[in-house]
């Protein structure tokens, strides 16, 4: 088993790497050019591909290593988003057993209801709703504005998933190859 961790360790570093630019990208650099609920969530369509790709403890390892990531960069030590993020490589995982999802229109309603999924888990791990990062807004929130954000990033994540995936299968190879049997 450490033999098997230590040839995966490359991968373990890029996708370290990716998971820090990612962060950059959607906490600091993209909410200067974007209102916050316009910020896609990059870190998740990181997620989604590590699913994918990675069917097996090592791909929750990373999903659960990214979530820590971004939990430390909010100053929340072993937070509620390593849990958000490998509770939703768990269910990509089942669905991914069940569906082939080459087809277009079903990476966009995955990537929809999972990122909706994640932040719910997310809002249930920190038992406080309207704390999560989807729902901070300038002023105090209200349920209608929290779920039309929600809603918003969803969406937005959703429509660049597939692009994001292509980019990905290029670069790091085709997340289909060990898909549903």
């Amino acid at each position: 088993m450490i033999t098997s961790f230590i040839e995966k360790l490359p991968q373990f570093f890029l996708y370290s790497l990716l998971g820090f630019l990612f962060i950059f990208l959607q906490s600091s650099f993209l909410p200067g050019f974007l209102p916050l609920y316009l910020v896609p969530n990059l870190l998740f369509i990181l997620i989604i591909y590590i699913s994918f790709k990675h069917k097996s403890h090592f791909g929750a390892f990373l999903c659960f290593m990214i979530g820590i990531y971004l939990d430390l960069s909010k100053g929340i030590w072993l937070g509620p988003w390593a849990g958000a993020f490998t509770i939703s490589f768990l269910l990509i995982f089942i669905f991914s057993q069940k569906f082939y999802f080459t087809n277009f229109i079903l990476i966009l309603g995955m990537a929809f209801f999972a990122v909706i999924i994640s932040n719910i888990a997310y809002a249930l791990l920190t038992f406080n709703l309207p704390r999560a990062r989807i729902f901070n807004l300038a002023s105090e929130p209200s349920w209608n504005s929290m779920f039309i954000v929600l809603f918003l990033e969803a969406l937005i994540t959703a429509l660049l998933t597939p692009f994001v995936l292509k980019v990905f299968s290029k670069f790091l190879g085709n997340y289909i190859q060990s898909n549903a049997r």
